[in-house]
Parts: C-alpha cells; sequence; structure tokens
C-alpha cells in the first residue's frame, strides 16, 4: 500500500514538475488553484506567448505590479488558438491585473488582444491618470463580469465599453453578468453614454466612487439591469427620471449617502415601494434623521396632486379629467351590459311568442283535417288538392295532410 502511495504521489511530482510556465510566471500548485498561472510584471517580457504556458492550459492568469505605458504592448499573444476542451469547468477562464502601488497605468483597444477566451477581468489598485480610452476592452468580446477596484480613473469615454457585451454567461460555474466599478476615483460623474453599450449587463455596482451627480440619461439602455449599487458617493438627490428605461430593477442600495431631504427629493422611497424594489442599506437625511421617519412624518399629508384638481389615493393622483373618463368608461360598460340584457330578453320573448303562433297554426290545421275526414260543414268535400302546408311546419305533419287529402 505504502508502495502504491509512493508511486502516485512521485507521478504527482512529475506532472508538477513538468509544468513550464514564461519567465517570471509560476504555476500555483495548491489545490485550489487549476489552472492558475501568476506574473510578476518587472520580471515578465510581453507579450506572454501561449506556446511558453505548458499543461495544464493557462485558465487563470495573475499579474501584479503593473505599472508604466502600455498602450503599445499587448499583454498576450497566441492565445486565440486557446484549448478550451482541457480547462476546468469549476473555474472561470480570469485575468486579474493588479496594479503597482503609487504608479499609473496606460492602457489600449490593443492591450488585451488574443484574449477572447476570458469570461472575468479585474483590475485593482490602477491609477489610470490618462483616463480609460475607447474600446478598451472591446477585444474580450464577451465577459461575464469586469471588475475595477481602487485607483483612479481621470476621464472616461462614451465609447469606452464599445465592442464589449458583458451578459450572464452560461459556461461559468456562476453567471454574473456584473460590471463593478467600486472604490475608484472617477471626478464628479462618468462621461454621458459611458454605459450606453452595456445592453445586456444584469448588474452595475459603483459605489464609492464620489460622484456627485446622476443623470437622467446615466442608465437611458441598461433595462436588463436588476441589482444597481449607488451606495456611498456623494450626489444627496435623484432625478425622478433616471430610471426610466430601468424596467427590471428589483434591488437598490443608496446607503452611506447624505440625503438632502425634502418631499420632493424623496420621491424614490414610495416608488420603490410601488414597484416592489428592495432598498438595501440605511437611508439617512445629512442631519441624521431617518429618511422614512422625514417622509412619513412631513410628507405623506401633503398635496400629491400638486393644487390641480382631483383626488389623491395613496401615493397616485386622479386628476379631474382621468376622473371624468374613468367615470364614463364605467358607465359605458354598465350601459353596454344593460342593453345586453334587454336584446337577450327581447330576442327570447319573441322567440317563445313565435313558437306559440306555430303552435295555435298545427291546431288549427288538425281540426280541419279532422272536419273535412268527418265530411262535415254542411256535406261539403274538401276541395281536390287542397294546399294547406301554410299551417304546418312539422315534415311529419305535412305527409299526414297529404294522406288525407
Amino acid at each position: 500500500m505504502s508502495s502504491l502511495i509512493s508511486f502516485l504521489l512521485g507521478l504527482l511530482i512529475g506532472i508538477v514538475s513538468s509544468t513550464t510556465a514564461p519567465s517570471g510566471c509560476t504555476y500555483d500548485t495548491s489545490t485550489s488553484s487549476m489552472g492558475l498561472y501568476i506574473c510578476d510584471f518587472a520580471s515578465i517580457t510581453l507579450p506572454l506567448e501561449y506556446n511558453n504556458f505548458s499543461d495544464p492550459e493557462p485558465q487563470r492568469l495573475v499579474i501584479h505590479d503593473v505599472t508604466g505605458d502600455i498602450s503599445a504592448s499587448q499583454l498576450f499573444l497566441g492565445f486565440s488558438v486557446f484549448n478550451y476542451s482541457a480547462v476546468n469547468a469549476d473555474y472561470t477562464n480570469y485575468l486579474e491585473i493588479g496594479c503597482k502601488s503609487g504608479g499609473s497605468v496606460q492602457i489600449s483597444n490593443t492591450t488585451f488582444t488574443d484574449l477572447n477566451f476570458i469570461n472575468e477581468v479585474k483590475m485593482t489598485g490602477c491609477n489610470f491618470t490618462s483616463g480609460i480610452p475607447s474600446n478598451a476592452f472591446s477585444t474580450f468580446e464577451n465577459l461575464d463580469s469586469l471588475t475595477i477596484e481602487g485607483g483612479i480613473i481621470s476621464s472616461t469615454q462614451s465609447d469606452t465599453f464599445s465592442g464589449l457585451n458583458i451578459t450572464k454567461l452560461s459556461s461559468v460555474p456562476s453567471p454574473q453578468g456584473k460590471l463593478t466599478i467600486k472604490n475608484v476615483k472617477v471626478g464628479s460623474n462618468f462621461s454621458s453614454g459611458f454605459f450606453d453599450p452595456l445592453s445586456m449587463v444584469s448588474a452595475i455596482d459603483i459605489s464609492g466612487c464620489g460622484i456627485t451627480t446622476v443623470d437622467s440619461n446615466t442608465f437611458l439602455y441598461n433595462n436588463k439591469v436588476t441589482l444597481l449599487n449607488l451606495a456611498n458617493n456623494n450626489f444627496t438627490t435623484l432625478p425622478r427620471t433616471f430610471l426610466q428605461n430601468m424596467t427590471s430593477l428589483t434591488e437598490v442600495d443608496v446607503s452611506g449617502i447624505a440625503w438632502d431631504c425634502s418631499c420632493d427629493n424623496l420621491w424614490f422611497l414610495d416608488h420603490f415601494s410601488a414597484y416592489s424594489m428592495r432598498i438595501k442599506g440605511g437611508i439617512l437625511c445629512s442631519g441624521g434623521q431617518r429618511a422614512a421617519q422625514y417622509f412619513g412624518e412631513q410628507c405623506r399629508s401633503t398635496d400629491n396632486c400638486y393644487s390641480i384638481p382631483g383626488i389623491a389615493i395613496g401615493i397616485d393622483c386622479f386628476e379631474w379629467y382621468q376622473i371624468i373618463s374613468y367615470t364614463f368608461t364605467a358607465v359605458s360598460f354598465v350601459l353596454a351590459w344593460i342593453a345586453f340584457v334587454v336584446v337577450v330578453a327581447y330576442r327570447s320573448a319573441m322567440y317563445k311568442n313565435e313558437k306559440e303562433i306555430e303552435i295555435r297554426k298545427r291546431e288549427k290545421a288538425i281540426r280541419v283535417l279532422e272536419a273535412l275526414k268527418r265530411g262535415g260543414g254542411g256535406g261539403q268535400k274538401a276541395p281536390p288538392k287542397a294546399n294547406l302546408s301554410w299551417a304546418i311546419t312539422d315534415q311529419a305533419e305535412s305527409t299526414e295532410v297529404k294522406k288525407a287529402l
């Protein structure tokens, strides 16, 4: 038994020792790190070539202490022939870029060429002092998640995400479809149209970014988003129209914000409640008072119709023309039903009368026939081929009349 164990250990050591990687990169041999290669940016030569990684496949790649201008460089080369059949399905195809503290990084739309096999990207502590350029992530094509955490983004473009699709990928173990830009200094706001290309993204987290405003059109094309995290930012109000197209939204995190509390500014409390959206985290006014308490005490009794003639019911106002329209519709509906009932009753009565007339006709015709058979009427006989079919509606009765004649 001990010899078998020794043989297996030797075989495992042989397999591990046979794994090779480019200079400056090492294969992580821990049991939970299948396909994980870790590279020191200062020790590697760009680009890192696919052919220099041996079995197992370089499924997960980490480069730490990245710094400087790599906008003219390509991080990886030859990964277009990545062997998908050799990966471990328990892990996501993953790339992590850890930037050097205090340094700055510049990237371009060619930096990540050949990496369309990657499903998840994470960049931490990166100071993009020249901003993130147009089409910066387009060579990834499809990602399940993109995370930028910490650092600085001095500027963004309306087409930064052009060519990139972030969506829940069925091929990964735990699909997310998520964009995270967290604890990053981005200035007052993201550029207009920054999120527009991401029409399939399911979750957006832009917490702790220090943004001071949220525009009405910030999330105009993100109607698949179910989770939105706006926590720990510097804006104090939200425009009423900023959720106009986020029709799939179920949860919003707006904690850690010093709200400018007024009845108009806290509109979202009733809005989220009316549409069954979960508000995550405590909501406090800038003075420390609970926003829900303020709204309940100060705003629930206000005129939701804003002096326009109408009736306020809960958070909704039904104005006079709406009331007239609804009343007219209701009255029309009732009158239509009454007319329907009257027509049905009238038709039923007519049908009944017609049947009674037919019955009386039959009875008279039968009496005439019987009288003719008896030779009544002062010895008069029936005229030849007398036609009494006008009083007979039943086929059997018609036959009986013909026989009698």
